[in-house]
């Protein structure tokens, strides 16, 4: 199974991602902060980040700078968590090399099609 790192900080939605995502066989871990997230991707090795633009610690784009900046990570597809308020942000994101954005409020379905997409893109299966 792929493994995916969700970096979201509001609980609920992060409890529900989690779980639609396991329902399409995907291996999920969370972090809610930018802190757990840079631990987490020393241990965990996921093969697609799914990063909230907006942390309460940082923000979307200084991890993602940091991610890209970081060797082992170069070549992970990040797709980055918006809302319609942060689209301006992407630009700067997608300069960086995030692979996409996905919408918060997007169906569970639109989610799981773009991390495929952006998965098969990349070399995953």
């Amino acid at each position: 199974m792929q493994k995916i790192l969700l970096v979201e900080d509001n609980d609920q939605l992060r409890s529900l991602y989690k779980e639609m995502l396991e329902k399409k066989s995907y291996t999920i871990d969370t972090a809610p902060n930018a802190t757990t997230a840079y631990e987490k991707l020393e241990t965990y090795k996921p093969d697609i980040i799914i990063l909230d633009i907006m942390l309460p610690d940082t923000n979307g784009v200084e991890i993602l700078e940091e991610i890209k900046s970081r060797k082992q990570f170069r070549r992970t597809p990040v797709l980055m968590l918006t809302g319609v308020s942060e689209i301006k942000q992407m630009q700067k994101c997608l300069q960086l090399g995030a692979a996409g954005y996905v919408l918060k409020g997007s169906s569970i379905e639109d989610l799981s099609r773009k991390i495929s997409l952006v998965l098969n893109s990349f070399g995953g299966s």
